[in-house]
């Protein structure tokens, strides 16, 4: 048992590195209309972090806007935040989207990792 311990300790670090911590400076640097569209952002490792610990039901869309920046995309009552393109081994599939879903009076209702795929 006294082997198996920093084993444990290290994978549960390994863990807890692998995915970056949100960040609104960096993820508001890059954009579509500044950078075009790489394969692989900065975005897609915090999207996590952002999802399960800085988005919250009924943050207004200000405020919202003030993490993440403007959308890349805003159809009605939605914000769409290209995250970075979805591959398929070596080729580029798609892309991925965070959206977010606003009700009536511009609070967050709802947010969801959107991919895309094309064939």
């Amino acid at each position: 048992m006294r082997t198996q311990m920093p084993l444990v300790v290290l994978l549960a670090l390994a863990v807890a590195c692998s995915s970056p911590q949100f960040d609104s400076t960096t993820w508001k640097q890059w954009s579509v209309a500044s950078k075009g569209i790489p394969t692989r952002s900065r975005r897609q490792g915090m999207l996590s972090d952002l999802m399960s610990h800085r988005l919250r039901r009924g943050m207004p869309r200000k405020e919202v806007e003030a993490l993440l920046g403007p959308p890349d995309q805003a159809p009605s009552g939605k914000f769409l935040y290209y995250v970075g393109a979805s591959s398929g081994g070596l080729l580029i599939r798609g892309a991925d989207y965070l959206v977010l879903v606003f009700d009536a009076d511009g609070g967050l209702l709802d947010w969801t990792h959107l991919v895309t795929h094309s064939d």
